[in-house]
């Protein structure tokens, strides 16, 4: 018998946000390596442990799992398998990227989340295999996916759901054979072509019947009965994918009709046994019922559930659509050889739409190395949506979360229930598996005398790089004292900086450097903006977002933020999505 070592994770670690996932989980360093520590619930931290140690025995690649414990929490923690470069997208993004009508907001029995599409998007958006054993047998990544759904059916995992997988973005290489010398700079003709490969199989939490009562084990075990054994439920183990009869599916009606020998929903005949009887909408009776019993079983093909109408829209779809002003974020690349940062896209929430567009900010990032986002193959398009897009939806932290209140305390938020574009404004999108920053559009709003401020909530940069006193000082801020602004023009990295100190001179870091531009154009044009304290995050919040604060000035005639030709949109073709 193998024994497994307990990681403990330091209770004051400086931590990082993971968005995604219902389990409390947060990125922190561990031998120089970003590793995310995950709660677990009562036996997941063994079947996570066990079956990536199985993985390792169908030579397939994955997160490595090591078994943890926080205190008194038990859990596991995981080094990122995201290089120095590269940047991690979820399978709802991939799925996004090629169909904008993919039904991204459910995550189980979904219509459109199908093996076959699955397939079809990593073919078409050709993504490599992800380790060199892989590639020296000529296979791809849809290959190495259907590895990881047979892993699923081993180990009965039931929540390959369309945020447990995803793909691997390593950046572009020069289309055409290579002619330039390393390190000369590329020619404007030159053409890219992005390198990308399906991530490594990660989180199977849920599998191996963490969650049954021993005795129900047992009896599964050693039962002549064929269809509760563990075999059949490793078949039906990846219930998170549907499979579709027929390629010519019609868009989703997720209604059903009474009589006849077929149930039908978005044009697919749905086998099913005699026995199965599910509650779902019935489009003749109008009401939740489980009047369907005759149903034609297609022989030799095993397909999945439809997807159930939900009675409420899911939370993403309601913090998506409650938006009652307009709102302006703009996504920022940071180039990882020199840490320089570009803006490269807008979004735009305006009620229930979406759009969104390149900048040509972009234009200038793509020569360092810049690739499409993956719902966004191209720059010349405005790309409409009713729902928020997956990339921004997988920056902010699902309500379910324990800590997701604790996070909103964070931003200074008040409401239970913020429209996700609220959440973005103040967290700024930072994901530790990719190099994407969000970050918000500066308004005008009017004060109690009626005059128009520029007014942004943010968080001072910069305050890692501090030094130790300052960092202390940092905690001792109270609401509403005052940070002063110096220029910094011998910061050899940005000499636009705007740097920040208390009154007792301790020096804390910066205005966020997309902000610096107006603080500028404010001060030219005869006001001095005022930064104060709105808020101290003590550890083990991230020292990213210690200290919360407002940036104010009067608004000045004629003055527009962020007036670089940067944020200026690109295109002039509009895409529904």
């Amino acid at each position: 018998m193998t024994d497994f070592k307990i990681v403990q994770v330091p209770a004051d670690a400086p931590r990082r946000d993971e968005q995604l996932g219902t389990k409390e989980k947060f990125w922190f360093l561990r031998e120089g390596i970003q590793t995310l520590w995950k709660a677990g619930r009562e036996n997941e931290d063994w079947s996570e442990k066990v079956a990536a140690e199985l993985a390792v025995h169908l030579r397939l690649p994955h997160a490595a799992i090591e078994l943890a414990a926080l205190e008194e929490a038990r859990g596991t923690v995981s080094p990122s398998f995201i290089g120095a470069g590269e940047q991690l997208a979820h399978g709802n993004e991939v799925l996004h990227g090629l169909d904008a009508d993919y039904d991204k907001d459910v995550r189980y029995r979904a219509f459109g989340y199908t093996v076959e599409r699955v397939l079809r998007a990593l073919e078409e958006m050709r993504i490599d295999a992800s380790d060199d054993e892989a590639h020296a047998a000529g296979l791809v990544g849809a290959d190495q996916f259907v590895g990881y759904l047979m892993l699923d059916a081993w180990i009965a995992n039931g929540d390959r759901h369309h945020e447990n997988w995803g793909v691997v973005l390593k950046g572009v290489r020069v289309a055409g054979p290579s002619v330039y010398s390393e390190g000369a700079p590329i020619p404007p003709e030159a053409t890219f072509v992005p390198v990308r490969a399906l991530a490594p199989t990660f989180d199977h939490a849920a599998s191996l019947g963490r969650g049954e009562p021993e005795e129900k084990i047992r009896r599964r075990l050693t039962t002549n009965d064929q269809r509760p054994r563990l075999r059949a439920r490793g078949l039906r183990g990846t219930r998170a994918l549907r499979f579709l009869l027929r390629e010519e599916a019609a868009e989703p009606d997720r209604g059903v009709s009474h009589g006849g020998d077929v149930a039908t929903a978005g044009g697919n005949a749905l086998s099913r046994t005699p026995r199965r009887r599910e509650r779902t909408r019935c489009r003749e009776c109008a009401r939740v019922c489980a009047c369907r019993s005759n149903f034609r079983v297609a022989p030799r093909v095993r397909v999945a559930y439809p997807s159930r109408e939900p009675s409420a829209p899911s939370w993403r779809a309601v913090r998506g659509r409650m938006i009652a002003t307009e709102h302006i974020l703009f996504v920022a690349w940071q180039d990882p050889s020199t840490k320089g940062w570009f803006p490269i896209a807008r979004l735009t929430a305006r009620g229930e739409a979406f759009d969104f567009a390149y900048t040509r900010g972009f234009v200038r990032a793509q020569r360092v190395g810049a690739e499409h986002l993956l719902g966004f193959p191209e720059e010349t398009k405005i790309y409409h949506s009713s729902q928020l897009f997956p990339f921004f939806e997988n920056r902010v932290m699902p309500p379910s979360r324990p800590d997701y209140r604790e996070y909103l305390d964070r931003f200074g938020i008040e409401d239970s229930a913020p429209p996700a574009v609220v959440v973005l404004e103040r967290n700024e999108g930072k994901r530790t598996t990719d190099a994407y920053q969000v970050f918000p559009q500066p308004r005008a709003v009017v004060d109690d005398a009626g005059r128009r401020r520029y007014e942004v909530v943010t968080f001072v940069h910069g305050l890692s790089h501090a030094l130790p006193q300052a960092q202390e000082r940092a905690l001792q801020l109270q609401r509403g004292e005052t940070l002063f602004l110096m220029d910094d023009w011998q910061n050899e990295h940005d000499r636009s900086a705007f740097a920040m100190r208390t009154e007792d001179k301790a020096l804390l870091g910066y205005v966020p450097r997309y902000f610096a531009p107006d603080v500028r154009a404010l001060r030219n044009a005869g006001v001095e903006p005022r930064a104060s304290v709105l808020r101290v995050n003590l550890p083990p919040a991230p020292v990213q977002q210690r200290i919360l604060l407002r940036l104010d000035a009067p608004w000045p005639d004629g003055f527009l933020p962020f007036a670089g030709d940067e944020y200026l949109p690109l295109p002039t073709i509009v895409h529904e999505g």
